[in-house]
């Protein structure tokens, strides 16, 4: 993830590792040449916001699962969250309305970001779903258990972004 962020803004990471000693990683991010509140107006202006829906979170890393439900927050969606399929399914089933599915696709517990999602459209149709993962290459992955039509939005991510998908996967799913 750390890689990926300062690949997109335009710097490089250099590691330099010796076994059983040290590893040590230099990162060079760019100045940015913006004026701070310009720049944060002009790139949050268009960021589409919760419209009452309720998103269920599921990711097994604490912290990203912690930022991700802070910035869903932020748009205004109420949220559930879950670190695992097991817990996320146990939590839908006494919820009362839930919009979408917001799930990493490697989890553990012995359920998939994509086992989950078959799951959960069996069980609820209708509910939208979002994957996300920081895979850049999600070869290792049994790709023939991804739903049709379920996009996948790259760890790290934006908060416009974000917004972007969800409310794209809101729109575009049949009630």
């Amino acid at each position: 993830m750390v890689y990926g962020f300062v690949k997109q803004s335009g710097g490089p990471a250099v590691a330099y590792s010796e076994e059983g000693e040290i590893t040590a990683v230099k990162l060079d991010l760019p100045r940015s040449r913006k004026k701070g509140k310009h720049h944060k107006g002009a790139a949050h202006a268009d960021v589409p916001k919760a419209q009452g829906e309720t998103v269920m979170v599921v990711e097994d890393d604490p912290e990203v699962r912690t930022l991700s439900v802070a910035l869903l927050k932020r748009l205004g969606y109420q949220i559930l969250e879950a670190a695992d399929g097991p817990s996320a399914l146990k939590a839908l089933a006494s919820a009362a309305r839930v919009d979408l599915l917001f799930t990493d696709v490697v989890l553990p517990g012995g359920m998939s970001g994509p086992q989950l999602a078959a799951e959960v459209q069996d069980r609820f149709p209708g509910m939208a779903v979002l994957y996300t993962s920081g895979y850049t290459d999600l070869a290792n992955v049994d790709q023939s258990a991804f739903c049709k039509d379920i996009e996948l939005l790259k760890k790290p991510y934006r908060k416009a972004d974000l917004a972007r998908k969800i409310r794209r996967a809101l729109d575009q799913t049949p009630k």
